[in-house]
């Protein structure tokens, strides 16, 4: 009877033991987030944000909820691997988290941010699905095979995408005004929607076609070092820059362009001659000696 009294007892107190302990761990992830990258926590200490001052891959919920704008661009000693834990700042509308080397980030949590610029990272991926109130995107120099998240946001107006590995891209919003997607490898892109758009930059890509008749505001439009076939610009009465040399063009009229001032077409092996209109002035062409602009191109 004695022995299983005291084993009763033991087992009380263990099962007591395993309940504080399991309360314990709930009271911890209610209270801290985890912060796995030591030099992710680092620069939340410098900058006053983890307030227990102390690497132990983790930051108080309240410390991380009460910031709205995060700065983690890279030093020399603070070059971050994993964002992990970042989902925990719920109110940030601004994140800066330059020239690390982080290759995914989570960001469905942080829905109310509205600027975010990651240049020189290693992502190869990122979907903004969940953050509607984007305004501006900045991620040149990744390794970003898709994008995700990008079409339908009504208030996006830049968007930033040059130098990485992109193939196809929708950008289809009806507020953007600016778009840089250079140095990608883009075959389909879908502006449709994009009746705002004003300046794009789509140089050295794979394009073989692209329709711009549903953004009549465009004003510079750079095409250079694509596979561009033909263009119809009839629709882009405001271009003032067109810039699509090195492409494959057999014919080209600008004479709906009353507004032009730069034109650039040379290194288009078959394009003879530009059609423009009755007493058009474009004041700097750069062109081949063999290439002319006429009102009557055949």
């Amino acid at each position: 009877m004695t022995k299983v009294f005291y084993s009763s007892i033991a087992y009380l107190g263990l099962a007591m033991w395993l309940l504080a302990c399991d309360q314990d761990d709930h009271s911890n992830t209610d209270l801290y987030i985890q912060i796995p990258d030591e030099s992710f926590e680092a620069q939340l200490i410098a900058q006053g944000i983890d307030s227990d001052t102390t690497i132990n891959q983790q930051i108080l919920k309240s410390d991380a909820e009460s910031i709205s704008r995060l700065e983690l661009d890279a030093s020399q000693d603070t070059v971050i691997l994993d964002l992990t834990g970042i989902e925990g700042f719920s109110n940030l509308t601004y994140l800066s988290a330059s020239f690390n080397d982080f290759v995914t980030v989570d960001l469905s949590k942080n829905m109310k941010l509205d600027s975010v610029s990651m240049i020189a990272n290693l992502l190869t991926e990122i979907d903004f699905s969940k953050n509607e109130n984007l305004v501006y995107v900045q991620l040149e120099s990744n390794e970003l095979i898709v994008v995700d998240g990008l079409a339908d946001k009504p208030k996006l107006k830049n968007v930033q995408l040059s130098f990485n590995y992109l193939e196809a891209l929708d950008v289809s919003n009806s507020g953007v005004e600016v778009l840089f997607a250079s140095d990608n490898d883009i075959t389909t892109i879908d502006l449709s929607g994009a009746v705002d758009l004003k300046n794009i930059f789509l140089k050295t890509n794979d394009l073989e076609s692209i329709d711009l008749r549903a953004n009549p505001l465009l004003e510079t439009v750079v095409l250079s070092d694509n596979k561009i076939q033909s263009l119809n610009v009839e629709e882009n009465k405001s271009i003032e820059y067109l810039w699509i040399s090195s492409n494959s063009l057999t014919n080209l009229d600008v004479s709906s362009l009353p507004s032009l001032v730069h034109l650039t077409i040379h290194n288009n092996p078959k394009l003879s001659c530009v059609n423009i209109g009755t007493g058009q002035d474009i004041p700097t062409v750069t062109k081949t000696e063999d290439q002319q602009l006429s009102e009557g191109c055949e």
